[in-house]
């Protein structure tokens, strides 16, 4: 098996990487989510308001992007515009200076380039940046699939300032933006695609980060809401939550229903990024107890409880996720959040009830870190990149919850592995980095193309 190598190893952390809580009791009781910001003592934010404003006036911005022209092509040799995009101020952004929409996002960014992996590769293709950047191509990616639609939202470094897009299908732009960070341009690595919206991260130099809920038929705005929030990194969202962290890291979910904002506050343990489920959340708690260092596994529902599911004993926790039908996590044999180890995968039947739960250990795993953005599931598939600390190696791999089925996927020579996108049982979406960490491609594994397994 082709090993993913790299002359850095990656440094694994969780969002909360405060200073270290104690955790006598192993954080065993149930918290309540608190509305307000943590405390102004702690590491949380200082001032963490939150403000709904609904926005129900037009501005100047056209908002029939569907029928701007799409006649863009991607170009072996590089990417040209074939016109003006006709960019627009986003008036309805406080605070937000040089942001900008495009009203044909076709001439703002490039129709993406895919190209087969080559030898060795089956199934596989493989993003080939095609517009003007430093040698760093994007941040991240985000992706909505639902039966036949497909949205694939990049966060792009072109010279001189950052850009965005939602891609369809076809790889085609639907929407485009653009920002100048070091002019008091508004940046956020939240775009994310849902059945009923288009969540957008708008944060600041004040501060105060904007969480913009658009229209799927007027993506240039001005949004059906927007909440603004003090202190907020905004993170994911889906059709009923959004879910971010202070720079402190403390966990932030918003009822995207009722519009109602929670700070996540442990008594003694520092709390990660929530993962979603529908309408619920998974996340982990990092304390500390008489042994050591503590990582659980615990859930949130409506209308704000936080309860735990997973106490791993003397191990830790090092993922928990849902796909809707199967709770799945990752209990290892570190003693510090900071160290990668071996361990196991574990699922229950989804709940976030724990007298519901029925857990089950389903396989070994290899070596792997405690990044929430080194995991994903979806559709009964649980992907998740291997680490060993200290070392260069790093290896992709994917288990069907039916029945334990596993896969280690070939890698790229002059690549390897480093963030899951997307997994369901037609494809994985993972980012994939070079010798020196940075983000550089994207590959698509089809699962069928994967061969027998183990």
């Amino acid at each position: 098996m082709t090993h993913c190598r790299n002359s850095l190893a990656a440094v694994a952390v969780l969002t909360a990487v405060g200073a270290t809580a104690s955790c006598a009791k192993g954080c065993t009781d149930a918290v309540e989510g608190g509305t307000a910001a943590p405390d102004a003592g702690s590491d949380g934010p200082k001032d963490a308001r939150s403000e709904v404003v609904v926005h129900d006036a037009a501005v100047d911005v056209p908002n029939d992007l569907a029928a701007v022209p799409k006649d863009q092509e991607a170009e072996a040799d590089g990417w040209v515009p074939g016109g003006d995009p006709g960019w627009n101020d986003l008036t309805w952004a406080t605070g937000c200076k040089n942001t900008q929409v495009a009203s044909y996002p076709s001439f703002a960014v490039p129709a993406l380039k895919w190209e087969d992996c080559g030898a060795g590769l089956p199934g596989c293709t493989r993003l080939v940046p095609n517009w003007p950047n430093a040698g760093i191509p994007y941040d991240r990616a985000q992706l909505f699939k639902s039966g036949s639609t497909l949205r694939f939202s990049l966060h792009m470094r072109f010279l001189g300032e950052l850009r965005k897009a939602v891609y369809d299908e076809s790889m085609i732009p639907v929407a485009a933006w653009r920002m100048d960070i070091t002019e008091g341009g508004c940046g956020s690595l939240l775009l994310q695609w849902t059945g009923k919206h288009l969540c957008q991260g708008l944060s600041g130099p004040t501060n105060m980060t904007h969480e913009t809920i658009l229209a799927l038929d007027s993506l240039a705005g001005p949004p059906i809401k927007m909440y603004s929030t003090q202190g907020l990194v905004a993170e994911s969202c889906n059709e009923e939550l959004l879910v971010g962290s202070s720079s402190g890291g403390y966990p932030f979910i918003r009822d995207l229903v009722s519009g109602e904002p929670f700070w996540i506050t442990f008594p003694n343990a520092m709390g990660t990024l929530p993962l979603l489920s529908g309408g619920a959340a998974f996340l982990m708690a990092w304390g500390s107890g008489p042994t050591g260092e503590t990582l659980t596994g615990w859930s949130w529902k409506r209308p704000n409880t936080v309860q735990q599911v997973v106490n791993p004993g003397s191990e830790l926790v090092f993922d928990i996720r849902s796909d809707g039908t199967t709770l799945a996590w990752l209990q290892t044999t570190s003693k510090s959040i900071y160290e990668s180890a071996a361990g196991a995968l574990w699922t229950s039947p989804h709940t976030t009830e724990p007298p519901e739960m029925k857990p089950a250990k389903r396989r070994d795993v290899p070596s792997v870190g405690a990044s929430y953005d080194s995991k994903g599931i979806g559709s009964g598939y649980y992907a998740m990149v291997d680490h060993v600390t200290g070392k260069p190696e790093r290896n992709l791999h994917l288990y069907r919850l039916s029945d334990a089925r596993h896969w280690q996927l070939p890698c790229p020579a002059d690549l390897r592995p480093a963030e899951i996108i997307h997994v369901d049982d037609e494809e994985l979406w993972a980012t994939y980095t070079t010798l020196n960490d940075a983000h550089a491609s994207i590959l698509r594994h089809r699962i069928d193309a994967l061969g027998p397994g183990d």
